[in-house]
């Protein structure tokens, strides 16, 4: 089944996208939910226009994430944490903690879903994470007790 994606749907699709998915999805998550339209609801006019202005707001966002990446290159955060006397944080680390002490340290607004981790951080010591969209840079976490 054919839709348009009406805003960015995680491990879907972009916003204003075309995309062929499962019928029962469609229907009843995206659609239902107000996340997705059927093409037929559009003219081909009013689809040609929507295109346009996402490609220059795309531009324009592709431009202020490569800023705010500039700016995270590089740098070390220091985030404070109960731990044990072996070192185990009492309270593990998560994604939405690194971009709050990133919004903390370096005035730099950067959404929990940019900061890749492939599991919350559970130890003190430094961790390096992967930053980014498509164009992926590495910071460097220092978990202190």
């Amino acid at each position: 089944m054919k839709v348009i994606l009406l805003e960015d749907v995680a491990k879907v699709g972009r916003k204003y996208e075309e995309k062929d998915l499962a019928p029962g999805f469609a229907r009843n998550f995206l659609i239902a939910r107000g996340k997705a339209r059927l093409p037929q609801d559009f003219t081909a006019e009013q689809l040609k226009t929507l295109r346009a202005t996402v490609g220059a707001s795309a531009a324009l966002k592709q431009k202020e994430v490569e800023e705010v990446m500039s700016t995270l290159a590089d740098q070390k955060i220091t985030i404070q944490a109960k731990a044990s006397e072996e070192g185990h944080l009492f309270a593990s680390i998560k994604a939405a903690d690194i971009a709050e002490e990133i919004l903390k340290t370096l005035k730099v607004n950067i959404s929990a879903d940019l900061i890749h981790l492939d599991h919350a951080l559970k130890n003190v010591g430094v961790h390096t994470v992967k930053v980014g969209d498509k164009n992926e840079i590495e910071v460097e976490i220092v978990a202190e007790a």
